[in-house]
């Protein structure tokens, strides 16, 4: 019996010194685990603002994704080479690997998907942008998607939980719902990023002023849609119609996505729209500056008086879509009482092309001036 005892008694011993050698085989990777997120955190922007707009040598937006690699290495993503400096920064689909298709991008047959352009399934293996929020990636099982820096701390919270509830849940099967949906959240100590898929084309260059070959009809679809839910380059399109190129009516329709909640500002469903009101200029994050605000402003925005903040998206958009006769007119309409909100603009624009043949839509339109000139 006490052998048997004394055996019990040496298992039980080493059991607990194995816990005690794991515990302390934990705790010492829990430590190199930290000290390593402190030197990454070390080397990153402190707040959303230095990262939009890093300014040293030894912050830019190369250095700082070279930085932020592990982080996303961590959750499956691979980034895509960096490719230098042209209109912003850009980057380039992996060597020797072609584009995927995740249902956001496509080639429209009026262009030679062999070739090189705008429009070509070449131009989908690039990804352009204009401040290094943004990153193009791969997930490991060769889907590309677009990484973009949420929220540092405190900065940028209320705007991603506005984009949770739009862009994930419920919500995000509502067929008038034109939000990017997010595909992964990514969440390092206080930094957290999201994923989305990558889509086809901006909706910047919608009028043509560039290379798409976009009719008149091909515009009001797309308007329509971004009405739904404002700002042009806020908004991106799987592919641009170009119906000019073949003169004929396209069945298929491509469909319009709404990006970037920067300066978003949510209200409960049961607020009085009496009481959905803003003062002075959309911030989001408090990082945003007055004097930053590079879009066009209506009067009531440098007045200090509340004001609709509905009816300034609806006039934003109008002025990038100025040629497009009386409905639009009234959407940029300086005087807030005249101007119309993106309900009724969407009832009168939907009202006005139904009662239209697609076909007398297949026209180029003429710019009466730069809408960026407003």
């Amino acid at each position: 019996m006490s052998c048997i005892h004394s055996g019990r008694i040496q298992a039980f011993i080493s059991v607990i010194a194995l816990s005690v050698m794991a515990g302390i085989a934990f705790s010492a990777l829990g430590l190199r685990r930290k000290r390593r997120n402190e030197r990454i955190l070390a080397k990153l922007p402190s707040n959303l603002e230095a990262w939009r707009r890093p300014n040293t040598i030894d912050s830019d937006d190369e250095t700082i994704w070279k930085d932020a690699d592990d982080i996303l290495r961590e959750a499956g993503l691979i980034q895509w080479p960096y490719m230098g400096e042209e209109i912003g920064s850009s980057q380039g689909i992996p060597v020797n690997t072609c584009h995927s298709q995740n249902g956001y991008s496509y080639v429209t047959p009026c262009r030679d998907v062999a070739t090189k352009g705008p429009g070509t399934r070449h131009s989908l293996g690039r990804f352009m942008y204009l401040n290094p929020l943004k990153r193009a990636a791969r997930t490991t099982q060769g889907t590309d998607v677009i990484v973009r820096v949420m929220a540092i701390r405190n900065h940028g919270r209320p705007q991603l939980n506005i984009l949770r509830k739009l862009a994930t849940g419920p919500q995000i099967l509502l067929s008038n719902n034109h939000t990017l949906p997010i595909l992964q959240e990514i969440h390092f100590e206080y930094i957290s990023f999201a994923t989305f898929p990558k889509v086809g084309e901006s909706m910047l260059d919608v009028y043509g002023r560039i290379w798409p070959r976009n009719s008149v009809g091909d515009v009001l679809d797309m308007i329509t849609q971004a009405l739904e839910d404002a700002f042009s380059d806020n908004f991106l399109v799987q592919w641009h119609p170009e119906s000019l190129r073949t003169m004929e009516v396209s069945v298929s329709k491509p469909r319009v996505f709404l990006i970037d909640f920067e300066v978003a500002t949510s209200f409960e469903a049961d607020c009085p729209k009496n009481e959905r009101l803003c003062t002075g200029c959309p911030m989001g994050s408090s990082l945003i500056q007055s004097e930053t605000y590079a879009r066009p402003r209506i009067p009531e925005m440098n007045s200090n008086e509340p004001y609709d903040p509905f009816k300034l998206d609806v006039w934003q958009l109008g002025t990038a879509i100025e040629p497009i006769d009386n409905i639009l007119d009234a959407m940029k309409a300086l005087d807030s009482a005249v101007r119309l909100d993106a309900n009724d603009v969407l009832a009168k624009l939907t009202s006005a092309i139904h009662h239209m043949p697609p076909l007398s839509l297949l026209i180029p339109f003429e710019m009466l001036e730069d809408p960026m000139d407003f």
